[in-house]
């Protein structure tokens, strides 16, 4: 009897650290990522500066991208966001299924609208709205997008635990165009 239990417990003291490592959001379809979206952006990024915050209590990374292709927003040939998270001089903020990025790598981005007051601007749904570029020299360019640190929940349904994907970079493009211009001709009417 002792023996099962002690299992058990066991079993949740290793597991516990890792069900603190995800964030609870809504699950978004691509028509609600596409709409949240104020910029869609296919570009690479040119970097990530973290930086402390006017208080010097939260740290925030201002990540810039050249764009590609601007799928969604007036865009200009760069891109910004100022995303919550970071590291500076061994203070680290994390906030986990917020993607980070590394300067060099092609992405594609679907980004919220500047917060008026913090100008915090964020890739919609957290890792739902952040596409990694995946090229080789024997296969077509991949877009994968990680949602495993993220909970996703949706009404009237048991939240579970997001999943990564890979589809092919021309697809998700296309599939974005068509529903940019899908949106476009609804609101006209």
């Amino acid at each position: 009897m002792k023996r099962p239990i002690f299992l058990l417990s066991l079993a949740l003291l290793l597991l516990a650290p890792r069900l603190g490592e995800t964030t609870t959001v809504k699950r978004l379809t691509h028509p609600e990522l596409v709409k949240s979206a104020a910029e869609i952006v296919h570009g690479d990024c040119l970097e990530a500066a973290p930086e402390w915050d006017s208080s010097r209590r939260r740290i925030f990374t201002r990540v810039r991208f050249a764009v590609r292709e601007q799928l969604k927003g007036e865009g200009d040939t760069t891109m910004e966001l100022l995303v919550p998270g970071g590291e500076i001089g061994g203070v680290s903020y994390v906030i986990h299924g917020m993607p980070t990025f590394t300067a060099g790598e092609e992405v594609v981005v679907y980004a919220t609208a500047a917060h008026p007051q913090s100008k915090v601007k964020i890739p919609v749904g957290l890792d739902q709205g952040c596409y990694r570029v995946q090229r080789s020299d024997s296969v077509a360019p991949a877009a994968r997008r990680d949602m495993r640190q993220l909970i996703l929940a949706e009404p009237g349904k048991r939240p579970a635990r997001g999943h990564a994907e890979t589809v092919p970079l021309e697809d998700l493009l296309q599939r974005i165009r068509g529903e940019v211009a899908s949106q476009k001709k609804s609101a006209r009417k």
